[in-house]
């Protein structure tokens, strides 16, 4: 297993996410690399879910989940397998107790991560998109970050609405700052899992046909908490080449970004949150695209 995990963290070498440089990019991924060999370890009083969303990246899976495993306050790790048409037993052969797959009999939208966090319970969560990597002692800090404050959520990657344009602001992190919506890793406790629901039931969504299509489920959490959501730097991480894929990134289908303006703007009348001056997240990149596109 080691070998193949090696492999996929060699094959992250070529691709640089925003916001890093080579030297802090190459670095990380040898810390990854320094991961593989190393055997989980399992801390006296492990008390956090991890999800991870698997869609159409399966390569992925056994290293986030491998790194996920490798944080001591973990206490299970559940992939939930969105897209049926993957056998994930092809691409996992970890032994580890902890972990649970769980496959959708039908496509399945990315707001499976909070049906799973509900499903096994606890107070603790964390979801991972299956495109970013962190560090096992990335993870740790922002576990250390939700627990030292579990009144609000918690990520290290985000994005701000710019009102008088109607536009989104992509690529904000590196930052200790509060953001108006989380992306791609999330930190939540279970106060926050209830309202997420309660939220969605006000939409209207909290169905099973709806929350199976529904794909813009990051926008929700960053109203559980009556408050904006923060972000905080814990290095430079590594991305999966796809995270700019037009055929897998949901967030870069035609109309997505003026939905989920409409949801966003609909939830501040549902669920206002408290007006914060702290620091602003420094954007990665100037002007208003998502992450990297291709070409």
């Amino acid at each position: 297993m080691s070998a193949s995990l090696r492999r996929r963290v060699q094959a992250l070498r070529r691709f640089r996410a925003l916001g890093v440089s080579w030297p802090e990019h190459l670095a990380a991924v040898r810390r990854l690399e320094a991961t593989v060999d190393a055997r989980p370890r399992v801390g006296p009083s492990p008390d956090v879910t991890v999800t991870i969303n698997s869609f159409r990246r399966p390569h992925n899976v056994a290293l986030l989940a491998h790194l996920a495993l490798s944080v001591p306050d973990v206490a299970r790790v559940i992939v939930s397998q969105n897209d049926p048409t993957i056998d994930l037993a092809d691409h996992v052969s970890i032994d580890d107790p902890r972990l649970t797959i769980h496959a959708s009999p039908a496509r399945h939208g990315p707001v499976s991560r909070y049906l799973r966090a509900r499903e096994a319970g606890g107070r603790w969560f964390v979801s991972i998109d299956d495109d970013l990597f962190l560090h096992p002692a990335q993870l740790a800090r922002l576990i250390a970050e939700l627990k030292r404050d579990p009144t609000l959520p918690h990520g290290v990657y985000g994005q701000d609405l710019d009102r008088a344009r109607g536009r989104w602001r992509f690529n904000l992190g590196r930052s200790d700052a509060r953001v108006d919506v989380l992306n791609r890793v999330y930190a939540f406790t279970d106060a926050h899992l209830a309202r997420y629901f309660e939220l969605l039931d006000r939409l209207g969504l909290d169905r099973p046909g709806r929350l199976a299509r529904f794909t813009m489920d990051d926008v929700p959490l960053a109203f559980v908490a009556g408050q904006r959501p923060v972000i905080h730097d814990v290095g430079p991480h590594v991305d999966c080449p796809s995270e700019s894929d037009r055929e897998v990134a949901l967030f870069l289908r035609p109309l997505e970004a003026d939905r989920r303006v409409n949801l966003f703007e609909r939830l501040e009348r549902e669920a206002p949150r408290a007006i914060d001056h702290g620091p602003r997240a420094r954007r990665l990149r100037r002007g208003l695209l998502p992450r990297r596109l291709p070409g």
